[in-house]
């Protein structure tokens, strides 16, 4: 395992930007929270959204609402819910949220590069289901987030008719662990969604795709599965010491610094 570990953080080392080595080193216990934050603020703009490039597919300047869903995770993932950074992003959030409960951007955001997900009225049930998953992490229970799921029970039916596979992540990431009684029928449909796209039916057990989600959402499956998801780590990490991912660099070198996270929690 020592080796995995050496490997890993040269591959980061080799690769990642600032933000991804300090984070790399705070896991490590080389560098302290306050270089983390300080790393991490240069992609939060004035009004608590954030932008920059965090988000490797936009490097606008504009606040975005689905980088801004990503900035929550690093806050998760790196327990960071303690910081200004946190307080800001919630304020921004508030002021951001539809009438309707959902979360989007304005049409301002066209004014730069974009993949289609992020364009305005696109993905909205995505975006909001990104934003409560991780709020419901940080164990944030205010009057946005109950109105963020108010709007996704109301479009459920609809939204996953179409069988979309973003929307049924959304959907069942959303949901799980979350105490409403729909919650159950909701995560078993979108399962049934991500099934059919994926394969684990003809593998007979858990891709390499799907333990990098797991790793990145910070499944609580992880904990019962933890020696298969070890073994798998070992199994394919690659000569250069990071490990296969289907969307380039920077976001390999992410997936690196959240598997030596695991490893270490799960040393513990």
């Amino acid at each position: 395992m020592e080796n995995v570990f050496k490997k890993a953080q040269r591959f980061i080392l080799e690769n990642g930007t600032e933000l991804q080595k300090s984070c790399l080193n705070y896991l490590l216990g080389k560098e302290p929270k306050k270089n983390l934050v300080m790393a991490l603020q240069k992609y939060q703009n004035s009004n608590g959204g954030w932008a920059h490039g965090l988000e490797i597919e936009y490097q606008g300047t504009l606040s975005s609402v689905m980088t801004t869903a990503a900035a929550l995770a690093y806050l998760y993932l790196f327990d960071l819910g303690d910081t200004p950074l946190f307080e800001s992003t919630l304020e921004y959030l508030k002021v951001k949220q539809d009438d309707s409960g959902c979360w989007d951007d304005e049409n301002e955001i066209k004014a730069f590069q974009l993949p289609p997900y992020y364009l305005p009225g696109s993905y909205v049930e995505y975006k909001t289901g990104m934003i409560l998953k991780w709020l419901r992490r940080l164990a944030i229970d205010q009057e946005m987030v109950v109105r963020g799921y108010q709007f996704m029970l109301e479009r459920y039916n609809d939204s996953l008719k179409s069988e979309d596979i973003w929307t049924a992540i959304a959907y069942s990431n959303a949901f799980t662990e979350y105490p409403h009684q729909k919650s159950e029928e909701i995560i078993e449909r979108a399962l049934r969604i991500l099934m059919k796209q994926s394969d684990m039916k003809e593998t007979g057990g858990l891709s390499w795709m799907q333990v990098q989600g797991m790793i990145y959402e910070d499944n609580k499956m992880l904990e019962s599965i933890k020696e298969q998801v070890v073994d798998l780590i070992k199994t394919h990490q690659l000569e250069n010491g990071g490990w296969p991912h289907q969307f380039g660099t920077y976001n390999q070198v992410w997936a690196a610094v959240l598997i030596v996270r695991f490893l270490i929690i799960a040393k513990e």
